[in-house]
């Protein structure tokens, strides 16, 4: 009865989808792939796949043509969709509390936070790969695409395993400009509001270090897109792509202030050959280059337990303190 009434609404074309809280091992399987897919029907009709949707439109025909009806409670689903499809008028309907309602989310926002991001992610030097699954297909594949795209831009990266993210565990590396998140398409878009650090997409940061793929106000979330033969996958040896020390800085969004080379500064401060040579006790010849990591480490107040060889006088063993930390026993009554 509520869906009726959204009827007159819809004048023009309506996709009616239904999201079915109890997947089947099928459904899972295919809700892992999330990724879109074209297959010519028999009678002239194609097949769009997508976050495990399937939408069958006419051949001739185009998904930003149509109103999206979902059936379902509010999720990441349908967050993600309308990122996705953001031409797209979208309704939904909750079959639990038998409502219906017009989403008026506000895409272009949303979109538009996500592009500060990308201008975050184009001012960062040092950038976080952070693996958030281990269970997606092709996940090795694009954390390597992701080391040589951000060696293209010239910019430091380190590679973290975790489980589930939160503020304390991302806070223990503030060393990091910025986090680039790898996981499956329904769980990559990250608030980072309340995080230290802000967390990006692997499409994301493609366009802030690539000059090839360029932001179209197309949203991608799933990271096998960007895979060399799919459907938004730009060639990283496109001479376009390279930086060189005659590019010029360009000005950066967020301050204002022109953002340096940062891949010419490596060259040159390789080619300079000013490193430290040491030779140690046995006579071998070693050379000290500082890195990002390194010189954010050496500047601490606290560098985690040292040894601190030859500076800390050895004392001997002697009884310490006996008691609980309400009340020692050498402690006396005040």
């Amino acid at each position: 009865m509520v869906v009726s009434r959204l009827e007159p609404t819809l004048t023009n074309k309506v996709i009616n989808h239904s999201i079915n809280s109890k997947k089947n091992k099928h459904e899972e399987k295919e809700h892992e792939e999330n990724i879109e897919e074209k297959e010519n029907g028999k009678n002239g009709k194609h097949w769009i796949r997508r976050f495990g949707c399937e939408f069958c439109l006419p051949e001739d025909h185009n998904i930003d043509e149509y109103k999206v009806f979902y059936i379902g409670q509010q999720s990441l689903n349908l967050t993600n969709l309308m990122m996705s499809y953001n031409k797209c008028q979208f309704y939904s309907y909750d079959p639990v509390m038998d409502t219906a309602r017009q989403e008026n989310i506000n895409v272009n926002k949303a979109l538009m936070k996500r592009y500060y991001m990308i201008q975050k992610a184009k001012d960062a030097q040092v950038v976080g790969i952070v693996v958030g699954t281990l269970g997606v297909a092709d996940y090795l594949e694009i954390i390597e695409r992701l080391k040589k795209v951000l060696s293209i831009a010239g910019k430091k990266y380190y590679t973290f395993v975790m489980g589930k993210l939160n503020v304390p565990k991302m806070a223990n590396f503030m060393e990091i400009d910025i986090f680039v998140l790898v996981a499956c398409p329904e769980n990559t878009l990250i608030d980072s509001q309340e995080f230290f650090k802000p967390i990006v997409t692997p499409y994301e940061m493609e366009i802030a270090c690539l000059r090839t793929q360029q932001w179209t106000g197309d949203y991608v979330t799933d990271f096998r897109q960007l895979l060399p033969g799919a459907s938004y996958s730009v060639d990283l040896n496109d001479k376009d792509n390279i930086v060189d020390e005659d590019d010029c800085p360009d000005m950066s969004l967020i301050s204002g202030q022109m953002r340096p080379n940062y891949k010419a500064n490596a060259e040159s401060s390789q080619s300079s050959d000013t490193s430290v040579v040491e030779r140690n006790q046995n006579t071998t010849i070693s050379t000290q280059r500082h890195t990002s990591g390194a010189e954010f480490l050496a500047s601490r107040s606290w560098k985690g337990l040292e040894q601190n060889l030859g500076e800390t006088p050895v004392r001997q063993a002697k009884e310490g303190r006996i008691g609980i930390a309400s009340k020692y026993t050498h402690e006396t009554d005040q």
